[in-house]
């Protein structure tokens, strides 16, 4: 089933309004993924990407595994990997796999700053939240200190300042203090890595509400989303559940 007819929780449509921002257009603008003209930029809610290309980005469908997300094979309502143990993460909800268009949107956005695709994640991401979690407040998952220190594009920032403008509470009690790139470590050394990294803000604590929603763009191993949510209940907050892009 094509992404325009699927629905997220309480009946509203995953792209509600984001065909409609593709239209509105004074600056030459270019497709993303197919390179096809699609009109010219007046606004800075016009979506760089044609209809066509919209329409053939397919979400996870079907089941999934309630605490990772990841597709089911099976009538169990976990993945093998989450069947023991507690995790601090209730819940974690991608919205596409990591692969062909997807994969190539978020490599555009992230790799080639293009900030242009802001409003389309954000347009998916309001509607799932209005739909799953309206009364969640959302904590963007920090990046790494260089990359704040050298004032470098942020992705998630980007996403979490553009909902704050539509006006969701935004709060950012968590920091991260280890530099090292998890994407260059193994499952065992990213769990590790990110133990060390995250911690919550001490100022920050019993500030940010009790339930709160973690945004991020790729889901891999886990490894940061868990301890984000760690370091948000040891200060103080009672349910965290994750809203990321895509699962690798």
């Amino acid at each position: 089933m094509q992404i325009a007819s699927r629905t997220a929780a309480g009946g509203s449509t995953l792209l509600d309004g984001i065909l409609a921002g593709a239209a509105a257009w004074i600056v030459p603008f270019y497709c993303t993924l197919c390179g096809e003209r699609v009109g010219e930029r007046e606004s800075e809610t016009a979506i760089p990407l044609c209809a066509r290309c919209i329409q053939s980005l397919v979400p996870i469908g079907g089941s999934r595994c309630r605490k990772c997300g990841r597709e089911l094979y099976s009538e169990q309502e976990l993945c093998y990997a989450c069947r023991n143990g507690e995790r601090a993460c209730e819940e974690v909800y991608p919205i596409f796999k990591y692969a062909e268009g997807p994969a190539r949107l978020l490599r555009a956005y992230k790799s080639g700053k293009r900030d242009s695709l802001v409003p389309f994640w954000t347009g998916l991401f309001a509607g799932l939240i209005d739909a799953r979690w309206p009364e969640h407040v959302i904590v963007p998952v920090p990046p790494r200190p260089e990359k704040l220190k050298r004032k470098e594009w942020d992705q998630i920032e980007a996403i979490a300042k553009a909902l704050e403008r539509r006006g969701y509470p935004v709060c950012r009690p968590l920091e991260r203090k280890v530099d090292m790139q998890q994407k260059r470590l193994n499952r065992e050394m990213r769990k590790e890595n990110a133990e060390k990294a995250y911690t919550a803000i001490p100022a920050m604590a019993g500030k940010v509400g009790l339930s709160v929603l973690l945004i991020d763009d790729v889901y891999t191993t886990g490894a940061t989303i868990e301890a984000c949510a760690k370091a948000l209940r040891e200060s103080g907050v009672s349910s965290v559940a994750a809203l990321v892009i895509a699962i690798d």
